[in-house]
């Protein structure tokens, strides 16, 4: 059971009905069930895992009806109780759970709470997400400000919930937080609670913040918690006891100043530049990320290469006709202040101070939702509010800023692309994942909440940009449900481009350079570890986060699997935290440990090389190029082992240094990878596929001309400055009609 208990509905009501009402009563029970029973059959039938997930907004609306219709509560619980508990069927389970969102009354509540105070990863996650609709609930309160303690996706939709509920109970909820924090001993539970209390508008929630910011026991993180709630609340004065923190040079006092800059940038409001003449100002968010590309940090953090995208992208769209000002917001190092840095003219970078691993992934611990917002909106409003935001990811970042660029009335862009509904397609179709499972993996990944959040960002959005990829109006459809030209928006697909100068820079210096590049030296020195047998092998290069999802382990097994390759090549793979590693990235690593314990002597043909920034990450594709001394041979080749990729950006940078590479079938690469001329598609989940595309890349790379045809490739369809034109054009539309809506089409860029 996965409830702690059933709710025994009493009949003594039955016993005084008259034999008329008592056969009415009777026909609606029945008439609920039957009604529960189809709704649940439509999803438990459905051909697919995704087509399930789909297929509930409509079984939600069939519970508003049928409550509308006076069906009872008590006819209505039966049937979906009962699909909570089935394990065969965790999906329908899930699904279940929504739909017992929709039944009003306590005897819904009561079991709501249950499963939130159960603790069966993923139920408790949903049951919180299931309350954001419903009206207020004593029932709930204990076990969502539980839920807020414990963290998580279950503290993030209860978080929603409460500070929802606040106004109009705001004691009612303050006293439950309180309770809680009575409880709570961990310094995060104290300071996830602190936080959702900092959300209530009532004076005795300043008084409580007030305590605590000034309490002395408690850690820093809490106190600064409870600092950072004056910033919402303008209209009170900041207490004596906080104002004289900012005396502090500790990083307490360094927070309780820079609440007073955000605060009057909330007092004094927007600054908009009225019409487009002078052109137009873009926001691009991605808070994974550092995005300044002026300090040494830009493009940490478990971001790909996006990161190292938006940092290049600002400056080459700012060059663009009629833009303006590109404001890139980041990601901020905790401790550090929402400070402003200008790389060049028009390029304003902001960062967001975002806990370690937090913020980033719905999968973190805890999506830092709200110091997002804050830190986003103090973006925009330290300079002039930007007239377009564009969201590329179904993130807390991306949430983040549709929130704050809805609350200033701006319009923003998405890009949409089929992430997780691909994988989740691609986990169904391998085996991995079922409907038994699916609860399990959905806890770990938030799938459900990451798919919903597309759908959502999709029809908010002013424009979506699209990834060029084979059949994309049935792909889109069949993956996440989204009709693409048809209704008022407008679509544009852009191809992803990157910076031809710097690769270019990187084959000139591994050319001509007489001095060896610091992490040339790096590579050099851990190939002169290895046998000598292994010194002037050439190079399987592969680039991106050390995460499940990119199949770093998947390479390392295809070389621990297929014998010849021992002796054809060595595997060098770049990313990932080495030293500091994060949750996911400790798991890959842990993989990769487990094949070299398994497989002795594999160890002495991997290479891991931790996180690079993108131009050092440029030389070592020159680098397995060109070669280097004796121990680095020429011809190498680059693999991609991720299950899907949407576009594939490392994949283009590979290709633009000279390599053939090896690709998912499945995604973007399909679209410029031919196979047995720039490289090979192969289903990367196919551990034996996989190495044998890998045997086949190094034997293309022997060809004088491969080298020719794949960087003809980039330079025809993926450079920068294409991508930054069509995008421009896009931003320049959206903001001349934020006001008004077009017949919607799809209009290929020049870019794909």
């Amino acid at each position: 059971m996965r409830r702690h208990d059933m709710i025994d509905f009493p009949h003594s009501d039955c016993d005084t009905l008259g034999p008329s009402v008592l056969v009415e009563h009777v026909h609606r029970s029945a008439r609920g069930g039957l009604g529960v029973s189809a709704a649940l059959d439509r999803i438990r039938l459905a051909p697919t895992i995704l087509a399930a997930m789909q297929s509930l907004p409509d079984a939600l609306r069939s519970v508003d009806r049928m409550v509308l219709a006076g069906l009872t509560a008590e006819s209505l619980l039966a049937p979906l109780l009962h699909a909570i508990d089935d394990e065969r069927d965790t999906l329908a389970a899930l699904a279940a759970v929504h739909m017992l969102g929709r039944v009003p009354g306590p005897g819904a509540d009561i079991e709501l709470a249950a499963l939130v105070l159960d603790g069966v990863p993923g139920f408790e996650a949903h049951a919180a997400w299931a309350t954001t609709g419903r009206p207020f609930a004593p029932e709930l309160m204990g076990p969502l400000s539980g839920a807020v303690a414990g963290g998580g996706m279950p503290g993030f939709h209860a978080q929603a919930t409460l500070a929802r509920w606040a106004a109009q109970a705001p004691q009612l909820v303050l006293t439950a937080l309180e309770s809680a924090l009575t409880r709570a001993t961990g310094p995060d539970a104290r300071r996830y609670l602190t936080e959702t209390i900092g959300l209530l508008p009532s004076r005795r929630a300043g008084l409580v913040l007030e305590r605590i910011a000034t309490d002395p026991r408690e850690e820093t993180p809490v106190r600064a918690a409870a600092v950072v709630g004056f910033t919402e609340r303008i209209s009170e004065l900041i207490p004596h006891g906080v104002a004289r923190l900012t005396h502090s040079d500790d990083e307490l006092g360094q927070v309780a100043r820079s609440i007073r800059t955000q605060r009057l940038l909330r007092q004094r409001g927007p600054w908009r530049q009225e019409g487009t003449e002078e052109g137009v100002r873009i926001a691009q968010i991605h808070l994974a990320a550092v995005l300044d590309p002026s300090t040494s940090r830009a493009g940490v953090g478990d971001a790909g290469g996006v990161a190292t995208l938006l940092a290049q992208l600002s400056g080459t769209l700012v060059q663009q006709r009629h833009i303006r000002e590109v404001v890139s917001v980041g990601r901020g190092l905790p401790g550090e202040l929402v400070q402003s840095s200008r790389a060049q003219a028009g390029c304003r970078h902001e960062g967001v101070p975002l806990a370690r691993e937090e913020g980033a992934t719905f999968s973190g611990r805890w999506p830092s939702l709200v110091a997002a917002v804050r830190g986003v909106r103090s973006a925009f409003l330290a300079g002039f509010v930007p007239d377009v935001v564009h969201l590329r990811m179904a993130d807390p970042g991306s949430l983040a800023g549709a929130m704050v660029a809805q609350q200033l009335g701006v319009p923003f862009v998405f890009t949409l692309a089929p992430d997780p509904h691909g994988p989740i397609a691609t986990a169904e179709a391998g085996g991995s994942l079922d409907r038994a499972s699916f609860a399990a993996q959905d806890a770990r990944e938030a799938l459900w909440y990451r798919a919903d959040l597309v759908g959502r960002l999709a029809r908010g959005a002013q424009e979506l940009v699209l990834f060029p990829r084979p059949h994309l109006k049935e792909r889109l459809r069949e993956l996440t449900g989204v009709e693409i030209g048809t209704g008022p928006l407008r679509h544009t697909v852009v191809a992803e481009g990157i910076d031809l100068v710097r690769s270019d820079r990187a084959g000139r210096t591994v050319a001509d350079s007489t001095a060896m590049p610091p992490v040339v030296g790096d590579l050099q020195r851990a190939i002169s570890q290895m046998p000598v047998a292994r010194h002037g092998l050439p190079l399987v290069i592969s680039v991106g986060r050390m995460h499940q999802v990119k199949g770093m382990a998947r390479l390392v097994k295809a070389f621990a699997t297929d014998e010849s390759l021992w002796d054809r090549a060595n595997l060098v793979i770049i990313g990932g935290d080495l030293a500091q590693p994060t949750a996911s990235e400790a798991a890959e690593l842990s993989r990769i440990g487990a094949l070299f314990d398994a497989n002795p002597g594999l160890a002495d043909r991997v290479i891991l090389m931790g996180h690079r920034p993108n131009d050092e990450v440029g030389l070592l594709l020159a680098v397995a190029q060109a070669g280097w001394g004796s121990l680095i041979g020429a011809r190498g080749a680059y693999a991609c082992g991720s299950a899907k990729e949407e576009f594939g950006l490392a994949i283009i940078e590979a290709m633009a240094a000279g390599l053939p590479v090896v690709a998912p079938r499945n995604g973007g690469p399909s679209t410029y990878v031919a196979d047995g001329s720039t490289g090979w598609l192969v289903d990367t989940t196919d551990v034996a596929a996989l190495a044998g595309a890998i045997r086949a890349s190094l034997q293309l790379a022997e060809d004088p001309e491969a080298a020719r045809r794949t960087r003809a490739v980039v330079e025809k369809r993926f450079t920068l400055d294409r991508m930054a034109r069509t995008l421009a054009a896009v931003y320049r539309s959206t903001a001349a009609r934020s006001t008004r809506t077009l017949p919607g089409d799809v209009r290929v860029g020049r870019a794909a």
